[in-house]
């Protein structure tokens, strides 16, 4: 066996000297090679794959991705379980817009095995499985980490309440479907299923008697308690919107209380120094440029997880106008407003990651908006289909090339 591949610093010297395209060769060819342990230790193999996955993604080579993965994972399948998290992400991102539910398990069991050393791509993922309205496969994620996660002294930050909060949302969303069809709901199934999460049940019946059976609409009333009891009117319009997307667009309230939550809290960002009696009038008028500054910040850098959240609360904002106007909780020039400042952020981000929009395309999953046509609807999801197929050779020169993700 060649020297290179048994002398850690003479591969590393020439994997900086290479260009990307020569990187990618050169790891290919390495991993067919009979490896010690010791060297890849040494090597620090597992970083260097990364790099040219990385690469990789940011030209869109979504095949070349795809080998690089399945052959690191073949000949180092050691290496490949302590450093899946990346790897297994990309994959994640493919076989859902590929709509390959059998490959998406398989990329999904070592997250399940071991989610501690992958939980900020596990977060991600989840919202992803909810934006693509995979929801019993999100539930047996679910179930077989939750508790790794809640007893962990690694992750700090308290992602365990992120997995509740979606246990909670699907069980209010059975409790509605079960209660709209005069069926019996069974408390004493939502009590032991809830209590598991730290949840106390008398908050699920509380929300089942009071938000439930009647959904919120505009008038006097409305804006009276808007302006002088805001926490119970949020709460009223928040499961009135999940009844309205579940009604009219068939999606989960665990979907649209996701939506909402990053909704709102954008809302709130640019009135947090306002007058909090305001009326809704001025609390739902946006522009195009807060409306920027926010997503652009959710969205974030080329290694943000966050991309795909993003994307959603640009795209669901046009569910939530929508939702607003057929309620009579705005008028039709705030409503024109938001449209045309969630039109021009929507054109920007079309126009400005061209390649990446295939990892978006849950947002064509959706049903249409209201506002939306069907022509412009399929247009667009043509576009995002299509994207994967924009792609950007490696570069051959000994350089760095920076791109979009």
């Amino acid at each position: 066996m060649p020297e290179t591949y048994v002398n850690p610093a003479m591969w590393d010297e020439k994997f900086d000297s290479f260009s990307n395209k020569e990187r990618y060769d050169f790891v290919m060819e390495t991993l067919q090679q009979p490896l010690t342990p010791k060297f890849v230790e040494e090597l620090d193999l597992g970083f260097c794959i990364g790099e040219v996955l990385d690469e990789l993604n940011t030209n869109n080579l979504v095949e070349n991705a795809l080998e690089l993965i399945q052959k690191f994972k073949y000949h180092q399948s050691e290496l490949y379980k302590e450093e899946y998290p990346f790897f297994d992400y990309f994959l994640v991102e493919y076989y859902l817009f590929q709509k390959e539910p059998e490959k998406l398990e398989e990329a999904l069991s070592r997250f399940k095995i071991d989610p501690e050393k992958g939980i900020e791509p596990l977060l991600s993922i989840m919202d992803m499985l909810i934006y693509y309205g995979y929801i019993d496969t999100l539930q047996n994620l679910i179930d077989q980490t939750y508790l790794v996660v809640r007893d962990s002294e690694e992750i700090i930050g308290g992602a365990q309440y992120d997995f509740a909060q979606i246990i909670f949302h699907n069980l209010v969303n059975k409790i509605y479907n079960q209660t709209n069809n005069g069926s019996h709901v069974d408390w004493n199934f939502i009590n032991s299923e809830i209590s598991k999460y730290g949840y106390d049940h008398k908050k699920m019946r509380d929300i089942s008697d009071k938000h439930l059976m009647s959904t919120i609409q505009g008038g006097e009333e409305f804006e009276k308690n808007f302006r002088n009891n805001r926490i119970e009117i949020f709460e009223s319009l928040m499961w009135s919107f999940c009844i309205y997307m579940y009604t009219e667009k068939n999606m989960n309230f665990i979907c649209s209380a996701n939506l909402w939550n990053g909704i709102i809290t954008f809302l709130e960002g640019p009135k947090s120094k306002h007058n909090k009696k305001q009326p809704a009038e001025i609390y739902f008028d946006i522009s195009k440029h807060s409306l920027e500054h926010y997503i652009s910040g959710l969205y974030g850098g080329i290694m943000s997880l966050r991309q795909a959240k993003a994307i959603a609360i640009l795209w669901g904002l046009t569910y939530f106008y929508d939702f607003l106007i057929s309620k009579k909780l705005i008028s039709n020039s705030i409503f024109n407003k938001a449209k045309r400042s969630i039109e021009y952020v929507k054109n920007a981000y079309i126009q400005t990651y061209q390649r990446s929009l295939w990892k978006y395309n849950f947002v064509h999953r959706w049903k249409i908006p209201d506002s939306i046509s069907y022509e412009e609807f399929e247009s667009e999801a043509k576009i995002f289909a299509e994207s994967i197929k924009i792609q950007i050779p490696l570069n051959c020169e000994p350089e760095n090339d920076f791109g979009e993700l």
